[in-house]
């Protein structure tokens, strides 16, 4: 049975191989698109998200749509030996 890091890695590694960064910036719009218009989303002041790095779900337009709309994004931050945190992104 594998633990939760080798699943991790078995999983990140099968996303990497199958999508191109065409359709993977294709497929973060869509999922943008259908975000912005939750209506928990529009009226919200604070939205807590994450950066996307690799082949994850492409965050960066949509983290700069809702800061142009005046809404606070905060992502989490992990600090090696000092720990996670919330940092608001400007």
């Amino acid at each position: 049975m594998c633990n939760k890091t080798e699943m991790r890695k078995e999983y990140i590694s099968f996303r990497n191989k199958n999508i191109t960064s065409d359709a993977l910036h294709e497929k973060s719009k869509v999922i943008a698109q259908k975000l912005d218009k939750l209506d928990c989303v529009k009226r919200a002041k604070t939205i807590m998200c994450y950066v996307s790095f690799g082949s994850e779900v492409y965050t960066h337009d949509i983290i700069n749509t809702w800061i142009s709309q005046g809404k606070q994004v905060c992502v989490p931050r992990v600090v090696k030996n000092k720990g996670k945190s919330m940092e608001q992104l400007k």
